[in-house]
This record gives structure tokens, sequence and C-alpha cells, in this order.
């Protein structure tokens, strides 16, 4: 969430804005690698199906250009929550956010802090 949360900031605004007046994949490989679509929308669509919801454009646009940062370890601010009460109270959502890290971590090679599956959570939760 912390991406709305600074949205204020260069970085973020204009892709936040470009991004949600595009059609769901309309142009968003320009901001986003192909290969990060493709992952957040398997993620996404079997998340919808497991957790038997149905999310938003937004939560699609939010979490692409968050691990899209992520691969390119670009990384610099830190969310303030608690992690207890997140974790206790979406267990699925946080189960399927450590899936989505494991995956990134193996086919990117890459080593992605815990504190991420929180994140994803989040964004998992816009618009509830």
């Amino acid at each position: 969430m912390y991406i709305y949360d600074n949205k204020n900031l260069p970085e973020f605004n204009h892709l936040i804005e470009v991004l949600t007046k595009t059609e769901f994949h309309d142009r968003l490989d320009k901001y986003i690698p192909q290969e990060i679509i493709n992952i957040v929308k398997e993620f996404l669509d079997s998340s919808s199906q497991k957790l038997k919801r149905v999310f938003p454009q937004e939560v699609f646009i939010v979490l692409s250009l968050h691990l899209t940062k992520i691969i390119n370890n670009k990384q610099n601010e830190q969310i303030n929550f608690d992690l207890n009460q997140i974790v206790n109270k979406y267990q699925e959502e946080y189960i399927l956010s450590l899936k989505l890290i494991e995956h990134l971590e193996k086919k990117y090679k890459i080593d992605i802090p815990l504190d991420e599956a929180i994140t994803i959570v989040l964004i998992l939760l816009l618009n509830q």
C-alpha cells in the first residue's frame, strides 16, 4: 500500500495515473515486463479462485509495479505494520503471498525479504 501512500512522489504518481487510465493490459508492458504481467495475472487468477474474491484492476497494477521494483532491487522503503495481526487475520492471503515470493526467488535467483509477503497481502486487500 505504500505506493498509494506515496502517490505524490514522482516515481509512483505518473505510473499510477497512467496505469489506472489504461485498459487492463493495454500498454502495461511499457512500464512492467511482460513476464511480470503474466506472473501477476496467474497469481491473481489462482488467488481469486482460492479466496473466492475478484480483485480489481488496481490490485493488478499495484502488485505488478511492486514486484517489478522488488526484482529490480530498488526497494528502499519500509512499511510499518503489526505483522502478527495481519498474518493471523489474513492467513490465506499470507500463504499465497509466500508462494508468490518463493516462485519469484526461484525464477529470478534473488532473495526477497519475508516482509514483502505482508506488502503483497496489503495489496490484495485494496478495495476490500
